[in-house]
């Protein structure tokens, strides 16, 4: 045998080998370890692939050479044992909405018995003013009431100075004039004393009227007192679950990419063990090559052509799935502050996705993106991302309003897809991508669609080193 063709024989059989035993070390290990899982998962599909060839979902138009052809079929059902933090979250969101609202319901209710208080102090204030002027003609009236009393018992004891009064009349004219200045007399002074009984009366309508408002008022601050109170306790409350959603939106955030660390780390290992197992029975299948049975050196030559055939297939693919690889990158971390608030997160990761998203059909759906991440805790980059890798940021979409292949789920809006598709990873996926949460979304081109989705979520934001977070 040449050492040409030699030398072609050692390298076909250390690849053959290098996959025989990843494949044979993946299947042994799926059932011991979630890493180990994690790289049979990875070696069995590309396995597959290679024997079956892509056998990629056409989006949209299937005609389109345009429209990305990423296979996916993504679990949409949310797990019956989720994840604890994810239940916490939404938990404590709902919480903290419902605290929400029932600080702002406190807040009308203080605002109406504010505006009963209010128009209660009005009417005492002016009542009071009322009364004190009628006591201060009161006394006055008195005086005269007490005058006119005086008059009118008089003209009654002096009734013969009256009857003269009318007989010593000269005519009939004269007579009319005086009856005429006795009742003038006699109504003036009555009027006098009617007027007493009228302000005195007055006055106490006022004094009662004043009493039941002042008491109407004490009630209405008390209502106001004990709505205050309960609107403080319920903003504490509300203060707490908001608390609480941050800190284990955090936590969350940290498990995620802890995690991710952990199982790259794990498939780095375990490619490197296969390497190994894979390098020493290279070494053995070239002996084997190279030794004097015949036989078992034509079936090592049989299976190298079958290995060098798939490989020019795939090499022939326009988008092929990759070979698996021990060098999975962990996604760039988001930098998501959660104790910043709803409104200041929100607002900051609308300026971010809008920036990513701009010129697209989703453009201007940063805050749709932010308001859901912050709703379910979520990575803000990863919806979006997913959209760019499934349909071109929703310019391929093969159902309406469906730019993330989830499902044959069709929406009204952008704003109510969005919502739906980030909530169903909260509760089906989790916090951020990983390697196996890929798999789990796009089985068939599960590493291309995790390197190009991460690469899209840098792309919006990741942080640095340090903390310091910067445009990708």
């Amino acid at each position: 045998m040449s050492n040409e063709n030699a030398s072609q024989n050692e390298q076909s059989a250390l690849h053959r080998a290098s996959r025989t035993a990843t494949f044979a070390l993946a299947a042994l290990l799926l059932c011991s370890a979630p890493g180990a899982s994690l790289l049979a998962e990875r070696a069995l599909a590309a396995e597959a692939d290679s024997a079956s060839g892509d056998s990629a979902m056409a989006l949209a138009d299937p005609n389109d050479p345009d429209a990305p052809h990423t296979g996916s079929n993504p679990d949409t059902n949310a797990p019956e044992d989720a994840d604890p933090l994810t239940i916490a979250i939404e938990q404590t969101w709902d919480a903290f909405e419902r605290a929400e609202g029932a600080v702002s319901d406190a807040g009308v209710r203080i605002a109406d018995v504010e505006a009963r208080i209010d128009s209660l102090q009005e009417r005492i204030d002016a009542n009071q003013q009322e009364l004190a002027r009628l006591e201060e003609r009161i006394p006055v009236q008195r005086q005269r009431c007490a005058e006119a009393v005086r008059t009118l018992y008089k003209m009654q004891q002096d009734g013969q100075g009256v009857i003269d009064l009318i007989l010593n009349a000269e005519n009939l004219g004269s007579l009319l004039l005086n009856l005429q200045y006795l009742q003038n007399i006699q109504d003036h002074n009555q009027a006098e004393i009617d007027r007493l009984v009228d302000l005195q009366q007055q006055a106490q309508r006022i004094r009662e009227s004043l009493e039941a408002d002042q008491a109407a008022l004490a009630d209405e601050q008390l209502t106001a007192y004990d709505v205050q109170a309960a609107a403080q306790k319920t903003r504490e409350e509300a203060e707490e679950a908001l608390e609480e959603a941050q800190e284990a939106r955090r936590k969350m955030q940290d498990d995620a990419y802890e995690k991710a660390e952990k199982v790259c780390e794990e498939v780095t290992e375990l490619a490197e063990e296969a390497d190994r197992k894979a390098a020493e029975e290279a070494e053995e299948r070239k002996r084997i090559m190279e030794g004097d049975d015949e036989e078992a050196a034509e079936a090592a030559r049989k299976e190298q052509e079958e290995i060098d055939e798939r490989a020019s297939r795939q090499a022939r693919d326009d988008d092929p799935t990759p070979e698996p690889s021990g060098t999975f990158e962990v996604v760039g971390r988001d930098g998501a502050d959660w104790s910043v608030g709803r409104d200041a997160f929100i607002e900051t990761w609308t300026e971010r996705i809008d920036a990513y998203l701009e010129g697209s059909p989703l453009a201007g759906q940063g805050k749709a993106f932010a308001t859901a991440a912050w709703n379910y805790g979520v990575d803000p980059r990863w919806s979006p991302a997913i959209s760019n890798t499934e349909s071109s940021k929703g310019r391929y979409c093969f159902r309406n309003h469906n730019a993330w292949g989830w499902g044959q789920n069709d929406w009204d809006s952008w704003e109510e897809a969005i919502d739906a598709h980030v909530k169903g990873l909260s509760k089906g996926y989790g916090y951020t991508i990983t390697p196996y949460l890929a798999r789990k979304y796009c089985p068939p081109n599960w590493i291309k669609w995790y390197r190009n989705t991460c690469e899209q979520m840098e792309k919006i934001w990741v942080e640095e080193e340090g903390g310091d977070a910067e445009d990708a």
